[in-house]
């Protein structure tokens, strides 16, 4: 195989690869829109029934014990009441 040869194969593989990556983060944004538009509702129902738990109950705050922003875990817990305003 001449020089020529060898670097016109290594350029068709050059444009293979960036073709390849360029369908994977194409495959990667829409998948993420999927599912941001699949747990779109969920996440509404979630929030409305959470709202209402809280203004039922006078609450200012209810926060999320997974995620890094929780403040302080005493007091009431609203789980029971927002799972059943889900009907869970």
């Amino acid at each position: 195989m001449t020089e020529a040869q060898r670097s016109a194969k290594e350029q068709d593989l050059q444009k293979k690869q960036q073709n390849l990556q360029q369908l994977f983060q194409l495959a990667q944004q829409d998948l993420s829109k999927r599912q941001g538009d699949a747990y779109a509702p969920i996440e509404k129902k979630i929030n409305d029934a959470v709202e209402k738990v809280a203004k039922a109950n006078g609450w200012d705050f209810i926060f999320d014990s997974n995620t890094v922003g929780l403040i302080y875990r005493g007091g009431t817990d609203a789980t029971t009441a927002v799972r059943k305003e889900l009907g869970l």
